[in-house]
């Protein structure tokens, strides 16, 4: 909270008149003790909300953060009699062009005029549009405290001439506060309305865990589709749909979510999303008999009036009960002497009337690069500490004696660092064998020779990013 008086002090500025200077002191300073230690009790009490710089009454409007709190701030003066109320201006608030520009934020601030003795006493009123997402949290003047309700604020004001208070007022915009409002100020001289726009701040995010499908099986392949929205403002209007390759269809118990058999494409909607929640859809994938064993990749797309988000989701689909998956992590922009890592895991699929693979099988698998990538080195993941590998420039060879001896699933997965030795689209292909069958799948990447032109052409903005799908 700012607390400025000018040119006299708070206490000076307080002092009626007509009674002896010393007893008016004293009960200045007793109350505004007692105001500010209560108010300093109650703050304490409050959980931590975060808040805005503070902003001048004057035209130009107060912007209020959707789910946030923010300080404002109106400046009151007292002026002698007969003189014109127009307003004041205060240090940095003129124009570089000066009076003639037009510019009218550079007057700011609510004018009283004195009374015979050179004293203004009224009451400042601030009187703000009833909306459900906005409201008073606290309000003072000078730092003594003013009367305020939800949507009002009433400071009491007794100055000398040439003096002037700063009344400030802590905000709270709702998470939903869109749009513009005003308030309007009275008990002044100058009445005036001061407008107030509502921005957002905020993201959303979207993602989707791999789904393992059987072909042939219906609903199969289960996975879970995630959106956030970061805050601290809500998302409104929320839309995402996620496209899907050619035969394979999706479907969600979730009343939000359809699919769309012709396009292909699962939509889902929703009015709003709180900041910080997470909405969870679970999702079932299908493919049909005689799909070839595969890894897929859908597109995730989402926007609402916060932004847009997209990503990427894997499918595997095989028909054995043991199946590979990779996933290639690299930067927006895969140039020579970029770093990747291919995570590989192998897992266990739903096996409907089919039983789970026996614990203790032995799996097996191997990564083959092409020659623009290099491999630095494989390090088994934590639930896989009895796999075994070895690597050389261009490939990578795990065995898994005992996959899957905890439970399903496990055993046989595997981070392998890779550097980019060469321009060009590289692939990494992934081939697994276990007593549960066999298959292969493939990823590709797009290195450019340096940041600047791709391949080492010339200077262009496009990037690249792994793309994922089956090796023909």
């Amino acid at each position: 909270m700012k607390l400025t008086t000018t040119p006299s002090s708070c206490q000076a500025a307080a002092i009626p008149v007509g009674r002896p200077a010393g007893f008016r002191l004293v009960a200045w300073l007793l109350f505004a003790c007692l105001s500010v230690c209560a108010g300093a009790a109650a703050a304490a009490q409050r959980a931590p909300a975060r808040r805005a710089p503070a902003q001048t009454l004057g035209s130009t409007p107060w912007l209020l953060t959707a789910g946030t709190r923010s300080s404002v701030e109106g400046t009151v003066q007292c002026v002698p009699l007969g003189q014109e109320p127009r307003g004041v201006s205060l240090p940095g608030s003129g124009s570089a062009s000066g009076p003639a520009s037009g510019r009218m934020s550079a007057r700011v601030g609510a004018v009283l005029r004195a009374n015979a003795l050179g004293t203004c006493e009224g009451s400042v009123r601030f009187s703000y549009e009833a909306l459900w997402y906005l409201s008073v949290v606290s309000a003072s003047i000078n730092g003594v405290g003013c009367t305020s309700t939800q949507w009002f604020v009433a400071c009491p004001v007794l100055l000398a001439v040439g003096e002037s208070a700063t009344v400030s007022t802590e905000l709270d915009a709702g998470p939903y506060a869109r749009g513009s409002t005003e308030v309007a100020v009275s008990g002044v001289d100058n009445p005036l309305y001061q407008p107030i726009e509502f921005q957002t701040e905020g993201s959303i995010t979207v993602a989707q865990a791999p789904a393992l499908v059987v072909p042939g099986v219906n609903r199969s392949g289960t996975t879970e589709l995630s959106l956030r929205a970061s805050g601290p403002s809500g998302a409104r209007d929320v839309q995402l749909s996620e496209q899907f390759p050619a035969f394979i269809t999706a479907s969600s118990d979730d009343p939000a979510c359809r699919f769309e058999s012709l396009q292909g494409r699962l939509s889902c909607a929703w009015a709003h999303v709180d900041p910080g929640a997470t909405v969870r859809v679970p999702i079932q994938i299908s493919a049909g008999a005689g799909y070839p064993t595969s890894q897929l990749s859908t597109q995730l797309q989402a926007r609402c009036d916060l932004g847009t988000a997209g990503a990427v989701a894997s499918i595997v689909v095989s028909g054995s009960l043991v199946a590979g998956e990779q996933s290639l992590d690299a930067p927006p922009r895969v140039i020579m002497d970029s770093v990747l890592v291919d995570h590989v895991s192998l897992h266990t699929l739903p096996g409907a009337s089919r039983g789970a693979p026996p614990p203790g099988i032995p799996a097996r698998w191997t990564v083959s690069f092409s020659p623009g990538l290099q491999v630095q080195g494989v390090t088994p993941a934590e639930d896989s500490r009895d796999l075994v590998c070895n690597y050389s420039d261009d490939s990578v060879s795990c065995s898994a004696p005992n996959y899957g001896s905890d439970q399903p699933g496990t055993n046989a997965n595997a981070a392998i660092r890779l550097s980019a030795v060469q321009p060009g689209r590289q692939t990494a292909t992934l081939r697994w064998e276990s007593t549960q069958g066999v298959g292969t799948t493939s990823l590709s990447v797009q290195v450019f020779w340096d940041p600047a032109s791709p391949e080492g052409g010339p200077g262009s903005a496009a990037a690249s990013s792994p793309r994922q799908g089956e090796e023909p």
